[in-house]
């Protein structure tokens, strides 16, 4: 049977290579790939969101206070806690406001996570620590942030490359 990509010309001396079935494969194959990123993208943030909630509701300092404080005080919320540990969570908002987006422009995509539904200054505090004013004391850093980008980088990453790369080969996309 004939290879329906190759056709030789009669009396030119010369032969012709239609390559335009190929060209259509390899244009579904770029689809495949476009797709696969973005749902890569996705599951990275999505990873990454989670991960930073779990550092947020177990890295506490450890330390005891002198009395039980609540989490804010005009207007009172929160729980009375004795100390910080064995998280960051009194109210929930810190861990609340950790959220996930995903963009997609004419060239180019990202997905993103962190304090992405809303952020006030204590986050940040609470994120690289810093002296509380009242008492005098440094407060550690809980760098869930962090932590979880590098979570989702060394660990997350490498996985969902794999599973991608055997789903794009396998023709799945």
């Amino acid at each position: 049977m004939a290879n329906p990509n190759y056709r030789q010309t009669r009396g030119r001396g010369g032969a012709r290579v239609d390559i335009s079935r190929t060209l259509k494969t390899f244009e579904e194959m770029s689809r495949g790939v476009r797709q696969a990123n973005e749902d890569l993208q996705i599951e990275l943030a999505t990873a990454g969101e989670e991960k930073m909630k779990e550092l947020i509701e177990t890295g506490g300092t450890g330390n005891r206070w002198s009395k039980p404080y609540r989490a804010k005080y005009n207007p009172a919320r929160g729980d009375l806690r004795a100390g910080s540990f064995p998280g960051r969570v009194n109210t929930g908002n810190m861990r609340d406001s950790v959220g996930r987006r995903f963009e997609r422009g004419q060239t180019k995509t990202f997905a993103a996570f962190g304090w992405i539904r809303n952020r006030e200054d204590y986050f940040l505090f609470q994120e690289y620590g810093y002296t509380h004013a009242q008492a005098g004391v440094e407060v550690k850093g809980m760098f869930a942030l962090r932590d979880a980008r590098r979570y989702v980088v060394r660990q997350v990453l490498p996985r969902l490359i794999r599973k991608y790369g055997k789903r794009i080969a396998r023709g799945v996309y």
